[in-house]
């Protein structure tokens, strides 16, 4: 997978395996999609990770799966004739996944072949790059997804919440993949966009970001490993005998770091992973002003290509939660601050403060009313 996604520029999308403890064969690969299954439950949402779709870590301690897709209900192609189809129903069903990865992954494969279509039709010269397909897919994934046990994957009081050992980054959506790649370069003047670029050895790019107080900002980083392949002669093993033996091949793994600074230069993403070649952050913003991004490159002698995709997503108002639904948490928060005066730095009152009048009272109270138990749109469809 590895070798022919670097060489043939191929997007992979792979299983992370199903009923297994850890992310297994062939979803450890560093250069495909690695996807897990989604229940779908009584509202006909796919909002819960199946109990049979494998969790991350890689045996080597990697951060897969990538992303999560649907995996029950669905009707598929059976391999009993060339048009013969099964529909995937429940777990009462002898077929049925209980989330098994296999009915899952073909979902992020169909994602990414219609922006691949589109690529192939659009005049950017990079848009069709497997990192930069991957990049968009990821950035765009919903985070907001209920594990194996119906428990929250949102932990905010961990700074790099945005992947979950089952969800991976979230659910794909296709929509919102699509409105990142078809958005132009990234620049200071949009709220959304990619860039397929190279840092030499021990340099670093910088992108501008214009973000606003309370904005999000999702950014997701992505490269290749790179995979050598000599066909190699031995005493029973002739050159050119044409199989990938793995004392054949040579591996080549860049340390890229994403780091977010905030218009004071202060760094406001997590430490990155060495041994994970996709980092994504989705981070609350708390200044107004330019927020730089940086790819930075710690290998000691050669350079990278990478792909970056970011997005700027407006606060949904009263989620004081943040986690892109307005709900009883955000009122545990909002009566915390319940008829509060003075709301003026430093007091941390802003964000509850929601009619602009310096003051926690009714009028914020009815604003919150109007959002009770609502979500964002642009994010997410019950």
């Amino acid at each position: 997978y590895d070798y022919y996604a670097y060489h043939e520029n191929l997007v992979f999308a792979t299983a992370s395996g199903s009923f297994n403890t850890k992310v297994s064969v062939f979803g450890d690969t560093y250069n495909s999609i690695t996807t897990g299954g989604l229940f779908i439950d009584a509202n006909d949402i796919y909002h819960q990770v199946g109990s049979g779709s494998n969790p991350g870590f890689t045996v080597d301690g990697r951060r897969k799966p990538d992303i999560v897709s649907p995996s029950q209900l669905q009707w598929v192609p059976f391999y009993t004739d060339d048009d013969a189809w099964i529909y995937i129903r429940d777990y009462k069903s002898s077929w049925d996944d209980r989330g098994q990865t296999s009915w899952a992954v073909p979902h992020t494969g169909g994602v990414a072949a219609v922006l691949l279509e589109y690529a192939n039709e659009s005049k950017e010269p990079d848009d069709n790059q497997n990192t930069v397909i991957k990049a968009v897919i990821v950035n765009s994934a919903f985070p907001n997804i209920l594990d194996k046990n119906a428990d929250n994957t949102i932990n905010f009081s961990d700074p790099d919440w945005s992947w979950d050992t089952d969800r991976g980054y979230g659910r794909i959506d296709a929509k919102r993949a699509y409105d990142i790649l078809s958005s132009p370069g990234i620049t200071t003047a949009q709220s959304k966009g990619w860039a397929y670029n190279s840092v030499a050895a021990g340099q670093q790019d910088s992108y501008t970001i214009s973000g606003e107080e309370n904005q999000r900002l999702l950014v997701t980083l992505t490269w290749n490993r790179r995979v050598e392949w000599a066909d190699a002669q031995t005493n029973w093993r002739q050159t050119g005998y044409g199989i990938m033996e793995l004392d054949e091949m040579d591996t080549f793994f860049a340390n890229l770091d994403l780091e977010i600074r905030d218009p004071d230069g202060i760094l406001i993403s997590p430490a990155s992973s060495a041994i994970d070649n996709l980092e994504k952050y989705d981070l609350l913003l708390t200044k107004t002003g330019n927020y730089e991004i940086r790819v930075v490159n710690q290998s000691g002698s050669e350079s990278e290509n990478y792909a970056l995709a970011c997005e700027l997503l407006e606060p949904l108002e009263a989620d004081f939660n943040v986690d892109y639904i307005v709900d009883v948490e955000d009122l545990a928060l909002l009566a915390q601050h319940w008829l509060d005066t003075g709301c003026i730095d430093p007091t941390p009152c802003y964000r509850y403060d929601l009619s602009d009048n310096d003051s926690i009272d009714l009028s914020d109270f009815s604003i919150f009313a109007q959002k009770w138990m609502t979500c964002d749109s642009r994010y997410y469809s019950p």
